[in-house]
Order: structure tokens, then sequence, then C-alpha cells
């Protein structure tokens, strides 16, 4: 049987079926509900701080270096 943070995380990232994540929602408690908001924030600032720059895609090839690979 999964915890409660692991139905949690399950649910944030959308791994459950769409009832037993609409049941979840309804039963959380306050504490579960700050848990589930915070999963969002920390996933949305790991995208952030990920994210490539228009900078560093500028002039980046990533054919030549598949290429080059592919001849091996």
């Amino acid at each position: 049987m999964a915890s409660r943070d692991q139905l949690l995380s399950r649910l944030h990232d959308n791994e459950l079926p769409a009832t037993e994540a609409e049941a979840l929602r309804a039963e959380l408690s306050p504490e579960e509900q700050q848990k589930l908001a915070a999963l969002s924030e920390l996933d949305a600032a790991l995208k952030n701080a990920l994210a490539p720059t228009a900078d560093q895609l500028d002039g980046l090839d990533l054919w030549a270096g598949l290429e080059s690979k592919l001849d091996a």
C-alpha cells in the first residue's frame, strides 16, 4: 500500500486514474494541500533552473555531433 506522501507525489505527477485523483483531492488535509502546492513550486523552480536560455541555444548544432557518431 502506497504511503500518503507517495499518493500526493503521484497526484502531482498525474499518475493516478482520474477517479482516484478526484477522490484524493476531495479528502486532502490542509497540510497535504500545502505539500501538493510545495511540489508544484519545486517543479516550477526546477524547470526554470534547468531550462536553457536563448543564448545557450544560439548556434547549437546537435546534428553535427550526432552525425559524427553515426559514421563510426
